[in-house]
């Protein structure tokens, strides 16, 4: 059965309990507590019907410690992974530079700058995911080039988003450049931030069973999906807010 190479690296340490703090919600419509993370939990272990609480990684009055396993929850899992992935980032010294997106949909994502030019930034976006076909928890981890404030997009900048190659032409080898980018990110700069902590990762990116995969697709302009980029973005656009 073929593999295919996924933009996903695992934690080292899958089977990992996490420490919260709770507070169940009496009423849905009940504003939450700012910073906090509001999920459904079970009461007591083993309650097939969970409650509504406002969680924190941090002690606050009125609220209980709560510990519980990753795959209780993945959802809690990932955003526990993410607030970890923030602390270590704000309490390193060496951090690498990075930047957090202000949008609400990319919330949960992290971009490390790689390499600045003048037109733009080449950047790796990390983001925790819950792999459920194989149950595995990790990092998304994705190549994008973000254009500068009234950066035209133009010969250059599709060159250094690897669109075109270096002489000017389409791009054939785009995704082997694209996991040149993540694999060098991967060896020299996750694993070392992360390598004493609950976050390590492994060094290799996941293989997944083909037939477990729908076929690739992209979006493009006006919500339109395309199995070509190319040919997409030629008949569609750009969605708005992309970057290349």
């Amino acid at each position: 059965m073929k593999k295919l190479k996924l933009n996903f690296v695992p934690l080292s340490l899958q089977d990992q309990d996490l420490t919260v703090y709770r507070k169940i919600v009496p009423h849905s419509s009940e504003e939450k507590t700012d910073n906090d993370y509001r999920i459904k939990l079970p009461r007591r272990e083993g309650d097939e019907e969970w409650s509504l609480f406002d969680v924190s990684l941090a002690n606050k009055e009125g609220y209980s410690k709560y510990s519980c396993s990753f795959q209780l929850n993945p959802v809690l899992s990932v955003y526990y992974i993410y607030q970890n992935l923030i602390a270590l980032l704000k309490n390193n010294n060496s951090k690498p530079a990075f930047n957090l997106p202000v949008k609400e949909f990319s919330r949960k994502e992290v971009c490390f700058v790689v390499e600045e030019f003048k037109e733009g930034i080449s950047e790796i976006i990390t983001k925790p995911y819950y792999l459920k076909e194989s149950k595995l928890f990790g990092f998304l981890l994705e190549h994008k080039f973000s254009l500068k404030d009234r950066q035209q997009f133009n010969r250059k900048t599709q060159i250094l988003s690897y669109s075109l190659d270096k002489l000017g032409k389409p791009n054939v080898y785009f995704y082997k450049d694209k996991k040149r980018e993540i694999d060098g990110f991967v060896k020299n700069t996750f694993l070392p931030l992360l390598a004493r902590s609950n976050l390590a990762v492994d060094n290799e990116l996941t293989d997944l069973s083909a037939d477990k995969l729908d076929l690739k697709s992209y979006i493009v302009g006006n919500g339109n999906t395309a199995r070509s980029q190319f040919v997409g973005i030629k008949s569609n656009g750009i969605e708005s807010g992309t970057s290349v």
